[in-house]
């Protein structure tokens, strides 16, 4: 196989290109193969500013908001913690700068068994470790367990507006004023200037997911309600993040990164920047087992997928979907009088909650601290959520998205 490539990636998100450009860094050949390689990428992405900027990755950070609110019927809370969107597009070019060398093709992905790719138009592609990072609707990827069907779900637009009067300088990270529903949502709203601002109406988690339709009629009706008048839409979003999904095996050849592998956070659906993390040294672990004494395609997938799960984050995601788990049994007024609890804890507690790396310990005292300061019925939920009966209802297929 000297012509072909070490490493075939599949996939045309920020995982692909992401792990395209880190493993060529590190001298390997690589190939990336997806139906539209070069494709704009539809999702947008916000991310705390410190943790993007501590991680080391491209600078390329648009718009900052210097604090951000979270609203409850009577009182909002604030937070002097700076937010920040990704400028998607430069992120993207500059992966495909650092991956000028990588062999690109456009094309469908019928098979892979994590040496050989077949194509639907019959090409097949050989290397020594294939790696999955087509997103979470990934069908190549053994998997274990079982999952409730969670999903998150929202419905975004990007308009100039009217009637928009809350400070410029403020990301609405969660907004949960307003009509109860049967399954709750929150506004999410990031002011471009005072007359265009990116709206999304979203549901955290529910299964089965609460349908696109019904976010757009909620977010219609939550602006109308309060004076904002819709003049332009420059753009939509769709997103649907599967919240509890299945874990891969790490014991197959076959490769898995980024939501194709389920690194999204199960409490937020967060994705990008702990895959983005994760790249260099999922590279640094392929290029290792290849290279060294005794190396060897099946010695490289061993190393990727330690790196791929590290040790440890089993636990971590455990106790993730254990809170995502009681998330599930709260009533929508549940819901809000459980973030009401969450926000009011120190900031470096529910901070620590809503960073997938977080130290076990950490994780622990946060979610304790969380117990402690409930009040006796919340606490009776969260302390039974591992075990009451949960619905594992599959993604509707009219829910359609994607993912890093």
């Amino acid at each position: 196989m000297s012509n072909d490539p070490n490493i075939w990636i599949l996939g045309g998100g920020p995982a692909a290109w992401s792990l395209a450009a880190a493993s060529a860094q590190r001298g390997l050949q690589v190939g990336l193969v997806a139906p539209s390689p070069h494709a704009a990428w539809g999702a947008n992405y916000g991310v705390w500013a410190h943790d993007w900027e501590q991680a080391q990755l491209p600078n390329t950070l648009a718009q900052r908001w210097s604090s951000v609110a979270v609203v409850f019927d009577g009182h909002t809370e604030r937070f002097q913690r700076t937010y920040a969107q990704v400028d998607k597009t430069k992120l993207a070019e500059q992966f495909h700068r650092e991956a000028a060398d990588v062999r690109v093709v456009s094309g469908a992905v019928a098979h892979t068994d994590g040496h050989v790719v077949t194509l639907h138009d019959g090409t097949t592609l050989r290397a020594d470790v294939v790696v999955d990072a087509t997103g979470a609707n990934s069908t190549f990827l053994e998997r274990t367990g079982r999952s409730t069907g969670a999903a998150q779900t929202a419905w975004g637009i990007d308009a100039e507006v009217e009637g928009w009067s809350a400070p410029v300088h403020e990301a609405v990270f969660m907004d949960f004023s307003g009509a109860e529903h049967e399954v709750g949502s929150f506004l999410y709203a990031l002011p471009q200037s005072a007359d265009r601002v990116f709206f999304e109406e979203t549901s955290l988690a529910a299964s089965p997911a609460v349908p696109l339709a019904e976010l757009e009629r909620r977010l219609h009706d939550r602006l109308q309600q309060r004076g904002i008048v819709v003049k332009h839409i420059h753009a939509t979003e769709r997103c649907v993040i599967p919240m509890d999904p299945r874990l891969p095996s790490t014991k197959q050849a076959l490769v898995g990164f980024g939501a194709a592998a389920s690194l999204v956070h199960p409490a937020t659906g967060y994705t990008l920047l702990h895959t983005l993390q994760r790249a260099p040294h999922v590279a640094n672990a392929i290029a290792q087992g290849l290279s060294t004494p005794g190396g060897s395609p099946a010695r490289a997938q061993e190393l990727a997928w330690q790196e791929v799960w590290p040790s440890g984050t089993h636990t971590t995601n455990r106790m993730h979907r254990f809170g995502l788990r009681a998330l599930l049994t709260l009533s929508d007024a549940q819901q809000r009088a459980f973030f009401e609890r969450f926000f009011a804890l120190p900031e470096h507690r529910w901070s620590t909650y809503l960073d997938p790396s977080a130290p076990l310990k950490d994780l622990s005292a946060a979610m304790l601290h969380l117990f402690a300061n409930a009040d006796a019925p919340l606490r009776w939920r969260l302390a039974t959520a591992g075990l009451a009966p949960m619905p594992r209802k599959p993604i509707s297929p009219a829910l359609t998205g994607g993912s890093a």
